[in-house]
């Protein structure tokens, strides 16, 4: 076990004023506001700094006088401070024991960067490169800066979680409320250098406010102002042209579809490169200080112009955006990062992402360097990657439409089974719901699963005749219909689905097994994945599900208004 007591004037407003222990194999985190003195303590410990009294000492022996080089503690900061002179792997086995290098390698993801130079590396790369470093050099004592900051989330809570393993004192500093939670045993609260409060994390809720760190199970969209914009200056060239900002889907503009989703904030306008098409919309028009450099010019004049502090970006071609989507987003702002990007499947979104005004220096100095890579921008600045996989949306949220064949993908129908036993009252609700939709003016088809074969023509028919006699496909035609009839095995029912791209809505009857949206039809029992149901339709009173939305099957308008919203994805109003 550690022991410090550390007492040092740091400048006129910090007097440093700590003392507290760091157990073998627990993690004691640090946290406050920036500038209150979190960094100077490590860099006293570590004897970056000289201490005026008090001591650091282990077992009895005191390192107060020894000099860094002999402490064997060691300290991953902010910045990595690579050799530069050294590639990755140079880098790493630098400290002479390399007992564990390929357990590192591996652990860390370092395999594909071995022989890079530092300059070649990532924020998030260099910063897996020191940490394993400093543990390849068997430290005694782990001090850690920020050392997470730039690592997608992914990376972030796989090495959190060994981070957990080590039988080595730590002592860690954040901002980031979910590390905190995840990773201490001990929480340690500064304020103008001295320790304000010291115990189990629990303590983290009572210094919320003061320490202008937020709970994740707050309204965030209630502690921060935020503004929102639109970037419509692209030249959609996979377009042949077409300025996506009017495209239609589902009776609505692109833009005025994403503008519905985002003006319930602070403040929201619109980014562009030429007013004339855009000088009948109600909201102000922003319009590019530097064109002809991409996103990141609508980026820049945007942060320069919103009047708060934070901003949320999206693309015109993304019609799909929520709402909900930058409420959950807020949740994970904390001051220490500049930058708030979704991260989905693997793929990161800088164009739904939330920006901090302080980034338009970097802006800046890359549109000076010709640089206009908005990923470059994420790597140049403190980055918080948020995972679309802890949110309720799936990545259409953030899809973008660049090309036809994605707009003919987005415009296919919206699908739902109608699932349940044999002569449950599948049909009779499907029919209802058909009624229904078509008065509203949606175009509604239905496919019917049989899980045995069947015979569309009856013995004696002109079709008949033809199958029997080994013909593989029959259309049967008049003047107001045709029945296609082809012998092919059918796996999925993805593969009917061309045969109704015009439909708003397509009904399938059946498929119980299947993973589309369903509602079950139910007398006593499910025969369904819950995973896949939206709703169950029941004609007993007494059949309830704890999880699942209960519906009495003659209810069709709460049927109708459950699909406009978990099938449809559009809301009532």
């Amino acid at each position: 076990m550690f022991e410090f007591k550390l007492r040092k004037r740091i400048n006129e407003k910090i007097q440093i004023e700590a003392e507290f222990e760091a157990k073998t194999g627990e993690i004691t985190t640090i946290i406050g506001k920036s500038g209150a003195g979190k960094s100077s303590i490590l860099n006293l410990i570590a004897g970056l700094i000289n201490i005026d009294t008090g001591f650091v000492r282990c077992a009895e022996k005191d390192y107060t006088a020894t000099p860094v080089h002999k402490r064997r503690f060691g300290y991953v900061q902010q910045q990595s401070y690579l050799f530069p002179h050294l590639n990755v792997l140079e880098n790493l086995v630098y400290s002479g024991d390399n007992s564990d290098l390929e357990k590192y390698i591996e652990i860390f993801e370092l395999g594909a960067h071995l022989t890079k130079m530092p300059k070649q590396l990532s924020g998030g790369e260099s910063q897996r490169v020191a940490l394993v470093r400093t543990l390849m050099s068997k430290p005694q004592l782990l001090l850690i800066d920020e050392a997470f900051s730039a690592l997608d989330l992914k990376l972030r809570y796989k090495l959190q979680a060994y981070l957990k393993t080590l039988t080595i004192p730590t002592v860690l500093i954040t901002h980031d409320l979910a590390e905190a939670y995840e990773l201490s045993d001990q929480v340690i609260v500064i304020e103008n250098g001295k320790i304000i409060a010291k115990g189990n994390k629990e303590i983290i809720s009572n210094y919320y406010d003061k320490l202008e760190i937020y709970p994740l199970t707050e309204n965030m969209s209630e502690k921060i102002k935020l503004s929102t914009a639109v970037l419509v200056g692209g030249k959609s060239r996979r377009m042949n042209g077409e300025n996506k900002s009017f495209i239609v889907f589902k009776n609505q503009t692109f833009l005025n579809r994403i503008l519905a989703e985002i003006n319930s904030f602070d403040e929201t306008f619109i980014s562009v490169k030429d007013e004339e098409n855009y000088k009948d919309y109600f909201y102000p028009l922003v319009k590019d200080e530097i064109i002809d450099i991409g996103a990141m010019g609508g980026l820049y004049t945007s942060l320069k112009y919103c009047k708060n502090d934070y901003l949320f970006v999206c693309a015109t071609d993304m019609p799909l955006i929520k709402k909900e989507l930058i409420e959950f987003m807020l949740e994970f702002i904390t001051p220490s990062y500049e930058c708030f990007v979704i991260e989905a499947e693997g793929k990161v979104h800088p164009l739904c992402g939330i920006y901090k005004k302080s980034v338009i220096s970097t802006i800046e100095k890359m549109i000076q360097e010709n640089n206009y890579r908005l990923m470059d921008l994420l790597k140049k600045s403190k980055v918080k990657y948020i995972p679309l996989k802890y949110s309720c949306f799936d990545k259409s949220v953030v899809s973008n439409i660049n090309t036809k064949a994605e707009l003919i993908k987005l415009n296919k129908p919206a699908i739902l089974c109608v699932s349940g036993l044999k002569n449950s009252g599948k049909t009779t609700l499907i029919t209802k719901l058909i009624t229904s939709f078509k008065e509203e003016g949606y175009k509604v088809g239905t496919i019917k699963h049989d899980g045995h074969d069947f015979e569309i023509d009856h013995e004696g028919t002109d079709s008949y005749k033809h199958a029997r006699a080994g013909s593989n496909s029959t259309l049967i035609f008049s003047d107001s219909k045709f029945a296609f009839i082809k012998k092919q095995r059918i796996e999925k029912a993805d593969l009917l689905l061309d045969y109704f791209h015009d439909m708003d809505l397509v009904i399938i009857e059946g498929m119980k097994n299947s993973t589309y949206p369903k509602i079950e039809v139910v007398h006593e029992k499910l025969v369904c994945d819950e995973n896949y149901l939206i709703a169950i339709a029941t004609s007993s009173n007494l059949f309830k599900h704890e999880k699942i939305k209960t519906i009495n099957r003659n209810d069709v308008n709460a049927f109708v208004k459950l699909i406009k919203s978990e099938v449809l994805n559009q809301d009532e109003g």
